[in-house]
């Protein structure tokens, strides 16, 4: 019972574990992007589901992208997004390694994702045609052929990052953990290093869930220059020592369910001073919890959901939170 655990929450260290075995989360995930207060808001549903979990320490999850994207609560309607809305779809569902303290390792499925690949491009050249689309096919299929560059697309995909950033450990209460953790911010560049408090609220809240809190700052070498030429390195900073580090801030809120440890909510927002102000954020709330499914049922879900011709359009929760 919450009621039951209050005190020890309070009191004592809390080695937070995921628990198993099954459960299943779909969420409304809504991500901003603002600089100098001109705003892109994307918009559209995710489910994450646990799998199982491997020998070797790590654990498989599964991210599946449902309904249509949103970008300004419309539906892109140019050639350019709907193609590249279409050809992003053949990576979902996303089968995800990631480490038993929650940490995101590498992609699991790539050769089902090549399979579906064949079958899509065929589809889609139906509709696409020119050489700009054989261009973006070619570049797509250079990208299916490399682990490794997979490995780092989605390493640097800023909802994994957030979603899978290692929750799982040992808290003690009122106290702090010092931690580091790497976001993307920075285009194609390497996902920059912050310096981060965090704190596993002492007491449950009125929802009657654990909170994780994350405040941080940017801890990386690399000046504005760097940052605004997209490199890995601190190459401007190595040749003028006087210049500053970048500055950025960090926050994030998870809710967890309380007897799973499960991820219910997360909002998570970086801002960063460059030559303007950038800040980017990502809200998730959950639509429908699985938590206690058995595996026979879970197995019977997602054959559900595979014999739909169509994606399920936004939940009435997910209205009201997004839309609304």
């Amino acid at each position: 019972m919450v009621g039951d655990d209050f005190s020890r929450l309070e009191t004592s260290r809390v080695s937070l574990k995921l628990i198993p075995p099954y459960f299943m989360r779909r969420y409304g995930v809504r991500q901003v992007f603002s600089t100098a207060g001109a705003e892109t808001v994307l918009k559209y549903e995710m489910e994450i589901t646990y799998k199982k979990t491997i020998a070797e320490g790590l654990r498989l999850f599964e991210l599946n992208r449902f309904d249509q994207l949103y970008i300004n609560n419309e539906v892109p309607d140019s050639i350019a997004d709907e193609l590249a809305f279409r050809t992003g779809q053949v990576f979902f569902p996303l089968q995800v390694l990631v480490d038993f303290a929650g940490r995101y390792v590498s992609v699991y499925n790539l050769v089902e994702i090549r399979e579906r690949w064949t079958v899509l491009k065929k589809e889609l050249l139906e509709f696409f045609a020119g050489e700009e689309v054989e261009t973006y096919f070619g570049y797509q299929e250079a990208v299916l052929r490399d682990q490794d560059k997979i490995n780092d697309i989605f390493g640097k995909d800023i909802l994994i990052r957030a979603y899978f950033a290692g929750l799982y450990q040992t808290y003690v209460a009122e106290k702090e953990l010092d931690s580091l953790l790497y976001f993307p911010l920075t285009g194609h560049a390497a996902p920059v290093l912050f310096s981060v408090k965090e704190t596993l609220v002492p007491h449950y809240n009125s929802s009657g869930q654990l909170e994780i809190i994350h405040k941080g700052t940017a801890d990386d070498d690399r000046s504005i220059a760097d940052i605004l030429r997209y490199d890995d390195y601190a190459t401007s900073r190595d040749d003028d020592q006087s210049l500053e580090k970048i500055k950025a801030h960090y926050k994030a809120r998870y809710a967890l369910n309380a007897e799973t440890r499960s991820i219910e909510a997360m909002e998570a927002s970086w801002m960063m001073f460059l030559d303007r102000e950038e800040i980017t954020s990502i809200s998730m709330y959950e639509i429908s919890g699985l938590d206690e499914l058995t595996e026979k049922e879970v197995a019977a879900v997602n054959a559900a959901e595979e014999k739909k011709d169509q994606p399920a359009g936004p939940g009435a929760k997910f209205m009201k939170i997004l839309f609304g």
